[in-house]
């Protein structure tokens, strides 16, 4: 008996502790957040898109005790903040590329999750490829706290590349010539050059494979005596240059 009475005083404080850690669960604010895994959405541009919709949501910790109105509102005083936090230059979206089809969102009593805010974005084919744009969005209530980390949502729109047809060149290859012969393509003149492409190779085991470029000139390939068949070459007529990182 001496035993059970000696235990007894644990048992007490390890009874008040649970009792007291269920009381608070009972009894924590209930708190509604964006119902998203990240506070962005990023939308890649390619050509004219037609018009995308896209829907916003908010959730509860718990079932809501009543009826929760919330808004959802294009805050533009929001940009600096996220080129502060995303290290952007982003700008604004353009009035005229969205339309806020339906702002407000709903919680019923009971549920833990609202009717969706709607948002249309059309015209996007004519911006700027150069530029990200950013529509940023604030959830607004009066009805229930929201986590402050998690009530701003943005929407940024990137440009995507513009080539929808490739073409096949394992055996084939396209060849400006003269090169400066023609008035029609006379560059002799030329000091600068911007060269790009999108490279879907079926075999790096080859030694060379040439991209584009101007054979003793000007020259972008791949691979060559000692450099893997996969790693970018650009030779001129100065020397070559390559990098692993490439």
């Amino acid at each position: 008996m001496k035993k059970i009475f000696k235990y007894l005083p644990l048992l007490a404080v390890a009874f008040t502790m649970v009792a007291c850690q269920n009381d608070d669960e009972e009894n924590f604010d209930n708190k509604a957040y964006i119902n998203a895994s990240t506070m962005s959405s990023e939308t890649i541009i390619k050509g004219e898109a037609g018009t995308i919709n896209k829907t916003l949501t908010i959730v509860t910790s718990r079932p809501a005790e009543k009826t929760i109105s919330a808004k959802a509102v294009v805050d533009k005083s929001l940009l600096a903040t996220y080129n502060m936090a995303y290290y952007a230059e982003a700008q604004l979206l353009p009035d005229s590329c969205y339309e806020v089809v339906e702002s407000n969102m709903t919680i019923d009593k009971g549920s833990v999750k609202s009717t969706a805010a709607s948002f249309n974005f059309m015209k996007l084919g004519s911006l700027d490829r150069a530029i990200t744009y950013v529509l940023p969005v604030n959830v607004q209530t009066s009805d229930i706290d929201m986590i402050a980390s998690e009530k701003t949502y943005y929407y940024v729109f990137k440009a995507g590349a513009l080539i929808n047809v490739v073409a096949d060149i394992e055996k084939n290859y396209l060849q400006v010539y003269p090169w400066s012969a023609s008035t029609l393509h006379r560059v002799e003149y030329m000091k600068q050059i911007t060269m790009e492409a999108l490279v879907y190779p079926r075999d790096m085991s080859k030694l060379i494979s040439s991209v584009m470029g101007i054979e003793g000139a000007f020259l972008m390939r791949l691979g060559d005596a000692g450099i893997p068949g996969n790693q970018l070459q650009i030779a001129t007529a100065r020397g070559n240059f390559t990098d692993a990182k490439l």
